[in-house]
């Protein structure tokens, strides 16, 4: 079966019957509802044609969740902390954005404990914790 494919500006009900004919979005990926429209007419082969009014068939493009999360412009991704004490994590330094999602329901999953960055003295630096249970360490949190 040899399918080519090309855009048409007009087809037959037999093309639709057959599934012959395809929508494709060619838009840019949106975080928001896409909605479009077909306007078309249709018409007889009598002699004379007899042709209708303008009748207009409406798209509703679904979203496609494609992006990952990025990171938010102006993050630092590093903070200062005072020794022993508690410091919560400002957005200024670790903040993700996700165009297909609230941002405040990004999850966060810690692949390793706080550690020292010289591989040659690799202990464990610190807990991450809720300020509701500082006493329990957390390894899943969301952004919120």
């Amino acid at each position: 079966m040899n399918t080519c494919i090309r855009v048409v500006s007009e087809w037959l009900q037999q093309d639709i019957l057959d599934g012959r004919l395809f929508f494709r979005h060619m838009g840019a990926h949106s975080a928001s509802l896409v909605m479009g429209h077909i306007v078309f007419y249709l018409q007889d082969d009598k002699d004379p044609t007899h042709q209708s009014g303008e009748h207009v068939l409406a798209v509703r493009v679904q979203l496609v969740d494609n992006l990952p999360p990025a990171l938010y412009p102006g993050t630092s991704l590093q903070m200062t902390v005072q020794e022993y004490q508690l410091t919560v994590f400002k957005k200024h330094y670790l903040r993700y954005t996700d165009l297909d999602m609230d941002d405040r329901e990004l999850k966060y999953a810690l692949l390793t404990p706080p550690a020292d960055t010289d591989e040659n003295h690799s202990v464990v630096t610190g807990d991450t914790v809720l300020a509701d249970s500082p006493e329990m360490s957390i390894t899943l949190f969301t952004q919120a």
